[in-house]
């Protein structure tokens, strides 16, 4: 008589068991590297807002590009230059820091100018295996990009 009474229970935890495992191979499996990686700038989101802006010039295949050469450096076109520099990252905590970052702002147009300034003050970040994320100003706007060549 006391196994019927845990029948239902058993066969809700065999059901449970399994949507968990369906469920998680659905999920997008997050990067643990950025070494390697190339990714477009979308646009500039305000967290608050959710509103997108895209950085002028727009037609710029070039412009807005990040790629991490190493698991420490990274280089980077603006609308007019091309820098780099070095980074440190933290996949437990999702922080990112700018060591060191340089390069000429001479000739700048569109909204170079913004990117410079950026990029210094990156501080956390969400990656995807589609979707890197880098939040700066508080963690209330971030880049939002997608990989280049994915």
């Amino acid at each position: 008589m006391k196994l019927f009474r845990f029948f239902p229970i058993m066969i809700l935890l065999v059901c449970w068991t399994c949507q968990s495992k369906n469920e998680s191979k659905n999920e997008e499996t997050p990067l643990t590297s950025l070494e390697g990686t190339t990714w477009k700038l979308t646009g500039i989101v305000n967290v608050n807002t959710g509103t997108l802006k895209a950085l002028e010039p727009k037609d710029c295949k070039e412009c807005y590009t990040l790629s991490f050469d190493t698991d420490s450096t990274f280089t980077t076109n603006s609308a007019s230059n091309g820098l780099g520099g070095n980074y440190k990252v933290d996949f437990h905590t999702c922080t990112i820091h700018i060591d060191s970052f340089g390069g000429t702002m001479r000739g700048e147009i569109g909204d170079g100018h913004q990117w410079w300034v950026i990029f210094p003050i990156l501080r956390s970040f969400s990656l995807k295996k589609n979707e890197l994320v880098l939040y700066y100003n508080d963690e209330k706007d971030y880049l939002l990009f997608k990989p280049l060549n994915p």
